[in-house]
C-alpha cells in the first residue's frame, strides 16, 4: 500500500511537471527556461502543499459521527420503579 502511495505521488508530479513545461514552452537547453521551470514548479509545488494543508484542516474540522438521536438511544438502560 505505500509503494502504491509513492506511486501515485511520483505520477502527479511527473504530470505536473509536463504540464508546466507544454504551457510556458520550456525547453532545457536554454538556461532561463530551467530558471523558469524550477521557479514555476516550486510554486506550484508550494500551492499543492498549502491546498493539501487546507483540505486536511478542514476536514479535520468537520463532524464525521453520526449524532446520537436522545429519544430512540438504545445504550440506556430501562429502570423499572416499582411503587
Amino acid at each position: 500500500m505505500k509503494g502504491l502511495l509513492i506511486l501515485v505521488i511520483i505520477i502527479f508530479l511527473v504530470i505536473g511537471i509536463y504540464i508546466i513545461i507544454n504551457a510556458y514552452d520550456l525547453s532545457f537547453e536554454d538556461k532561463e527556461d530551467v530558471k523558469t521551470f524550477i521557479v514555476r514548479f516550486g510554486k506550484w509545488l508550494f500551492q499543492v502543499g498549502k491546498n493539501v494543508k487546507d483540505v486536511t484542516g478542514y476536514a479535520a474540522q468537520q463532524k464525521w459521527l453520526p449524532a446520537v438521536n436522545e429519544t430512540n438511544d438504545s445504550n440506556k438502560a430501562v429502570v423499572n420503579y416499582i411503587e
